[in-house]
């Protein structure tokens, strides 16, 4: 009625039999009780309990294991009265390169492949070599320009011919480690890539590892995950513990034999009486080096006994599963952390992992399911018609949301064990979007032919991108709206014209439009057009803009900057311009701008027009670039850009500027002086003592228009 793991029983004796140590070592094939599978059975025989320690409580909605001392052990949640769901902690088995290497090995000698066979030996015998601990410690030792097998190792997987390893030092390595001479003489034959008359067979290359791996663990037994190893490994460490016990105690007889009366003892009395006798006394050194031979083989007997126990130590306090990884037995399926499949007795481990561990899989309501997949397919919808301002990134976020909603889904799963619903959700939230974008593409594109059909073909590509974003049209034949228009030209132009070439005068200019133009768009700038070196441009328009004021002198401070960061850059590239490059490294502009109203809309004949600006105020912008010049600034601009542009205090982006006072000045065409104002730069980028010189420039100017001439000195 029981099955008996039996250990040992002499044939012909019919009684138990002498048991295996582990439990339970005998089980019973007929019980009238509950049968639970293998994992909770195998708890049950580690605590020493029955099956009255097992209650299902709730209905059968809860599993609870009890101590004999009344403590809980096991309380879960099951599903459909029987079931729990398995956590599942690592892979079946880390990745071991020598273990690796061989299966690649059994391959090539079994496809005749023996070149190749033959090129794996050496790093075979280096990764089992490299698992005995004393062996790493000697190489770790060693000094610096000495050949080191591990150094010389990596080398050679590294295709360089630096320190490659050679037979003779792997052999070396073996003979240290006390490894059999028929092995030895067998793995020399194997690393003699030469011959290839009497190669070694794979199981006598299996035979060379497995008398290397008799001095170390097995790595697949240290894994903090799932520890295990093979039944030949068990049945291989038994058998030697028993030959090396047994070594042991015969050894410790013949010591205390040699060392005692009948011996060592015999020998020290014969010599009490005769002294001088030689006969006795090289009978004593006679025995006494057989002493010490002894005693040396029971030391390396001893310390093999202690590489076999700690081996039988992993066992310890331990439950041990087996089960079969041959596919004959059918017992093998992939796991959620293997592709390939493993043996089924991973599930009891991870069920037993799972029980002692309280770590449950659970679940939310259905209802949070729906909940959540509704408020992902709102939000990716919402991210995805979005057409505000930085449309793009905001759309784009959608994708970045989903993203973040699957790695949350994991974390939550990682920290409580709680699967959060991921699938479902972010399928539907993908699908949303996409129809969203669908729907977003196809409005858009109507947008943009209806205002390309109408303004294409004298209106910029990105005035028309802008003007369907923000869903605003210019009006057909100007307009009156008010601007600041914008003027800029390098001083002394002529000067570089002579000098350049006209390949290197092109260059020059298309270097600095660039990099100004670029700042006038960023700067949300319209471009009115180039006027050779002079740039036009207007900002308020076509698309208005409260602080255009503002946009404009920010730009003019802004190009002053990039103007001295290409003069830099110039600087360095003598050969470039030649005999201009003095000239082009002191290259300066002159900008001028003025806030007002003008008239800004499509001019020009009827087949041939752009969209650009005029006015009184224009002029006087263009006045204020070319007049800068008798003050020596770089920057001048009217009062009325000054105070325009000081009104926009409480804007996110809005720097503090200084100006500097210039003069009153009566301007071609009008009667009426205008005040001027020099934009010295960014009041935080100013030192201390660039600000109490403006300050003290102030009040000289105030001295200055009260006529009061001494003071202003």
């Amino acid at each position: 009625d029981t099955l008996r793991l039996v250990y040992e029983r002499n044939e012909g004796d019919l009684t138990m039999g002498t048991l295996v140590d582990s439990l339970p070592n005998e089980v019973p094939l007929i019980r009238d009780r509950n049968m639970y599978t293998l994992g909770v059975e195998s708890l049950l025989a580690y605590y020493g309990l029955d099956s009255s320690a097992v209650e299902i409580q709730d209905d059968g909605k809860h599993f609870v294991m009890k101590g004999k001392d009344g403590s809980t052990l096991v309380d879960c949640e099951l599903t459909e009265k029987q079931f729990l769901e398995v956590n599942w902690f690592s892979k079946w088995t880390e990745e071991i390169i020598e273990l690796k290497l061989m299966i690649e090995a059994k391959r090539a000698y079994g496809d005749e492949n023996y070149e190749k066979y033959l090129e794996l030996i050496p790093s075979i015998l280096m990764n089992f070599l490299n698992r005995v601990d004393n062996l790493e410690d000697k190489m770790a030792s060693e000094p610096e320009d000495s050949p080191s097998l591990l150094k010389s190792f990596w080398y050679w997987l590294s295709g360089t011919s630096a320190k490659v390893p050679n037979a003779s030092a792997l052999l070396e390595e073996m003979r240290n480690l006390g490894l059999d001479e028929n092995l030895i003489t067998q793995a020399e034959k194997l690393l003699d890539n030469d011959n290839f008359e009497e190669i070694p067979s794979f199981d006598q290359l299996t035979q060379i590892v497995d008398g290397i791996a008799y001095y170390f663990i097995p790595p697949s037994l240290e894994s903090p995950f799932n520890p295990m190893c093979g039944m030949r490994d068990v049945l291989q460490n038994a058998k030697f513990q028993d030959q090396v016990s047994s070594t042991i105690q015969l050894l410790e007889e013949k010591i205390e034999f040699l060392e005692g009366p009948g011996a060592m003892g015999k020998i020290e009395k014969a010599l009490l009486e005769q002294p001088e006798n030689e006969t006795l006394l090289a009978k004593k050194k006679e025995v006494e080096a057989a002493i010490s031979t002894n005693k040396s083989n029971l030391a390396e007997q001893k310390d093999e006994l202690s590489i076999i126990n700690e081996f039988f130590a992993c066992f310890e306090n331990a439950i041990v599963l087996i089960g079969p990884e041959e596919k004959t037995f059918q017992d093998l399926a992939p796991t959620p952390f293997d592709d390939a499949s493993v043996p089924k007795v991973c599930v009891h481990g991870n069920l037993i992992k799972t029980l002692t561990n309280d770590l449950f899989i659970s679940r939310y309501p259905k209802v949070v399911d729906y909940a959540v997949t509704l408020i992902i397919c709102v939000i990716m919808a919402l991210l995805a018609v979005y057409q505000g301002n930085r449309a793009s990134f905001i759309n784009s976020l959608g994708i970045l949301f989903l993203i973040g909603y699957v790695y949350l889904g994991f974390l939550v799963f990682e920290k409580t064990q709680t699967v959060w619903p991921i699938a479902t959700p972010a399928c539907a939230g993908l699908s949303t979007s996409f129809i969203g974008l669908g729907v977003m593409v196809v409005i858009e594109q109507k947008a943009k032919s209806r205002m390309k059909g109408m303004f294409g073909s004298y209106v910029s590509s990105d005035l028309v991108e802008q003007m369907v974003e923000k869903g605003k049209e210019p009006s057909l034949g100007g307009e009156e709206t008010s601007i600041t228009a914008f003027f800029s030209d390098v001083q002394a132009f002529s000067s570089f014209s002579e000098l350049l070439s006209p390949t290197g005068l092109v260059d020059l200019m298309n270097e600095y439009l660039t990099a100004m133009t670029d700042i006038l768009t960023k700067e949300k700038g319209t471009l009115d057009k180039y006027i050779g070196d002079a740039i036009v441009a207007m900002y308020g328009a076509p698309l208005p803009m409260d602080n255009h004021a503002y946009q404009a002198v920010k730009t003019a401070l802004l190009m002053q900057q990039e103007q001295l960061r290409l003069r830099e850059k110039w600087s360095t590239e003598a050969d470039t311009w030649g005999e201009c490059h003095d000239l082009v490294c002191k290259m300066q502009t002159r900008i001028g701008c003025n806030t007002g109203t003008a008239t800004v809309g499509n001019m020009g004949a009827k087949d041939r027009f752009n969209y650009t600006m005029m006015g009184d105020m224009v002029n006087l912008a263009a006045r204020c670039e070319s007049g800068a010049k008798a003050y020596g600034a770089y920057i001048m601009i009217t009062e009325e850009t000054k105070l325009a542009s000081e009104q926009h205090k409480d804007d996110i982006d809005f720097r503090d500027i200084a100006f500097r006072f210039l003069d009153r000045i009566v301007v071609k065409g009008r009667s009426q002086p205008v005040a001027m104002y020099e934009p010295t730069g960014f009041m935080d980028e100013l030192s201390q003592e660039t600000q109490d010189c403006l300050d003290c420039f102030s009040h000289g100017i105030e001295k200055y228009l009260a006529q009061d001439w001494d003071a202003a000195l």
